[in-house]
């Protein structure tokens, strides 16, 4: 009986290592799989973290261009270095002379003063008759990948050449086109016989609203944290004109439009775009779940 028991009880043991083995073999071969599908998520999550991190450092650099501009500060009753602030006008483009359709130079654009020739360019355009308020679709725009001025009237197209340089080379100026940070809209509306207004003013997408002259000469200053000017604009709206008898100096009504630098403005804004925050987020959390793998 001993002998015959201890037999059987050998093939039993024979029987239950071999199982054993088995399910060692089983579960070797399971864990090596998990640890590779492990490995793999870690190794791609890795690289989601990494590409995150540079996206939103990137995001964070590089300004969103006038993106982030909710609401320009206008301020009526000064100007581009007004009011003993540091100032100077870098661009503008002037429309004047509305009492005659003979050959004035109705529109000049260049750089300030626009009364000295050689600073700017100058063309003819007919205000036909203004017995009835009339309005004129208009733009003043800097277009910084051609180095240009431009200024439309209606179908009347008018450019300035190689501003940067142009204005690089003025002794007059100290501040160059990386210095743009503010706009000045001014109005002389000095007769009481008529009248000049600009109706839905746009800057760069974003609305100014609508300014009026008044017997005067009158000026706005427009800055904002976030305007960038330097990297071009564009300034649009209506030029509404009326009048049975304008003065017969050109100058007396008029309106000027420019852009400059001005201590009261701010240098262009560095804001992070909003979806920068979020991969900043998930790069963290890309990185704690690796160290949480590895530990």
């Amino acid at each position: 009986m001993s002998k015959s028991f201890t037999v059987k009880d050998c093939k039993n043991n024979i029987s239950l290592n071999l199982k054993q083995k088995k399910t060692a073999q089983t579960m070797h071969a399971q864990d090596l799989k998990t640890k590779t599908t492990l490995e793999f998520m870690m190794s791609f999550i890795k690289k989601i973290t990494m590409t995150a991190f540079a996206l939103s450092f990137t995001m964070c650099l590089v300004p969103q261009a006038n993106a982030a501009i909710i609401t320009p500060i206008i301020t009526p009753g000064t100007f581009i270095g007004g009011n003993g602030n540091a100032g100077e006008s870098l661009a503008s483009t002037r429309y004047r002379a509305f009492f005659t359709s003979a050959a004035q130079q109705e529109n000049f654009l260049g750089i300030p003063s626009l009364g000295t020739a050689a600073n700017r360019v100058g063309q003819d355009i007919n205000w036909g008759n203004l017995t009835t308020e009339t309005f004129f679709d208009f733009s003043f725009q800097y277009d910084k990948t051609n180095d240009m001025l431009i200024s439309i009237l209606g179908n009347n197209v008018l450019q300035y050449t190689d501003w940067s340089t142009k204005l690089a080379a003025n002794t007059n100026k100290t501040k160059t086109a990386s210095d743009l940070n503010a706009f000045q809209i001014s109005i002389g509306d000095r007769s009481t016989t008529s009248s000049v207004r600009l109706k839905s003013l746009v800057l760069d997408g974003i609305s100014l609203g609508d300014f009026t002259g008044s017997d005067t000469y009158l000026d706005w200053l427009v800055t904002g944290p976030d305007l960038n000017l330097t990297d071009g604009f564009i300034l649009s709206g209506q030029l509404g004109l009326q009048g049975t008898t304008w003065p017969t100096n050109p100058e007396t009504s008029v309106v000027n439009l420019t852009a400059g630098w001005d201590a009261r403005g701010f240098s262009p804004a560095q804001v992070p775009a909003p979806g920068a925050f979020g991969l900043f987020a998930l790069g963290l959390f890309g990185l704690f779940a690796t160290r949480r793998f590895k530990s």
